[in-house]
Formats: C-alpha cells, structure tokens, sequence
C-alpha cells in the first residue's frame, strides 16, 4: 500500500484501533518505509486532554460580575445581597484557582505512552524489514539524536521490527519497536536531554517502563506488564549503547 492509498480517515481509524487486521498490517508495513506517511500519522494522533485543561483553566479565571452602582444597591436591598454572595464565591473561586497548582504539562513519556498502548502483538507481527530497509532505518534514527544506535536494534530476546523519528516539541524522538519472545509489543525511545537520572521504573497508560538519562540523551523502554522483562531489557540496552 503505497501513503497515496491510505486516507486520513484510515489512519484516523487505525490510531483509534478501528481498522481490519489486514488493513493495520498493511499500513504498519507502510509506515515502516515511509516517513511522509510517519509525518501524517504524528500530525493526526493529537491529545485532546491538554486543550479541554486549557479551555477549564480559561473559564475558570473569568472575571468577576460587575456590582450595580450605590444607588441601586440602596434600592434593591435583595440584590446587593444576592450580588455580595456572588461576588464572594467568585472571588473565593479565583483565589483557589491560585492557590491550586496549575496541572503539570504532559511530558514526552506521557505522549509515547499514550501511543503505545494503541500497539498490540498484530501491530507489529507483520513488519519484516529487508536487511536494506533495516540499515536505512537505522542510520535515519542514528543521524537525529546523534549517536549510533544500531547495537540497540540486536537486543537478546527481542525481535527488531522497525525504527523512526518521531519528535516532541520540535526535538527528534526516535522510536524503536519490538516483539518480545511472548509477542509484547515493546518501544525504546530516545530524544536528547541535558540531564543525568539513574535507571528507574514506572508505569503508564497501564504499561510497565524503565526511564533513565546520561547527560545527552534521555530513554524510555515501555511496554507489557512484567516489570521484570523491562528492567532486564532496559539493562541490556545501557550496556550496548
């Protein structure tokens, strides 16, 4: 299936998970060689989460309503009231709009793990790269973060399915997948980061990771639920990188 074939309703759907096995293979295999197509994909895989944060932030701060004059307050006794109890709850509102921590942004982790736990065994079974398109993908990824990384597509115990840049607030994000030996679809991500951080587990969207930084580049191994597996897995790849 060449990108011309595959609609943006079609990619809609396969990011939704609503496409037939054979046409969600048939687009994996596509993505797999083309990064026109991995561009149009990112562009439509947007999170809605931080806009509807956005939009409750912004109606939450809302002016205050405006008090009638004096003389009016005079004369409708009632409304003063009724306005003074509205102007105490919207000012009591504002003030615990400020006193509450604005909601963190999400991060480059939640994005990856939101779009890995779109992934299952199917997504990735039928990606088999010619041993061309292998080293081309991987050269590709090796050029935008700047180091090799073609000893991380030959880990023990995983199966190389394909490779490609990604980006996360105008950074490169490499994304490298595999099939673990039970079929779990596995994602070792990489983008450049200032920062040291010992190997650590988490978890997120429900999927077991392992994230850790080296002063120039940050990683993320996420996928399944055998913490075991990634803190194994996420030891081999520091050793080969």
């Amino acid at each position: 299936m060449s990108e011309e074939n595959i609609s943006d309703e079609l990619l809609t759907a396969y990011l939704d998970d609503e496409v037939e096995a054979a046409d969600r293979v048939r687009i994996d295999a596509a993505l797999a060689e083309d990064e026109e197509l991995q561009g149009r994909l990112a562009l439509l895989d947007v999170p809605l989460d931080p806009i509807r944060d956005a939009m409750a932030q912004v109606a939450a701060q809302a002016p205050a309503p405006v008090l009638p004059p004096a003389s009016a307050q005079r004369r409708f006794p009632l409304a003063v009231a009724g306005g003074s109890l509205a102007a105490g709850l919207v000012l009591g509102a504002l003030l615990m709009t400020q006193l509450t921590p604005a909601p963190k942004a999400p991060g480059w982790i939640d994005y990856v793990a939101s779009y890995q736990a779109l992934y299952s065994t199917e997504t990735l079974a039928g990606v088999e790269l010619t041993p061309e398109i292998r080293a081309a993908q991987l050269a590709s990824v090796s050029t935008a973060v700047g180091r090799p990384l073609e000893a991380a597509a030959s880990v023990p115990g995983l199966d190389f399915k394909r490779a490609q840049t990604l980006g996360f607030n105008g950074k490169p994000l490499v994304q490298m997948a595999y099939l673990s030996a039970d079929g779990v679809p596995l994602a070792f991500c990489i983008i450049s980061k200032e920062q040291t951080a010992e190997l650590k587990q988490l978890q997120r969207e429900g999927l077991q990771a392992a994230s850790w930084s080296d002063g120039s580049h940050a990683y993320l191994l996420i996928g399944g639920d055998d913490p075991q597996l990634i803190e194994t897995t996420a030891r081999q790849l520091q050793s080969l990188l």
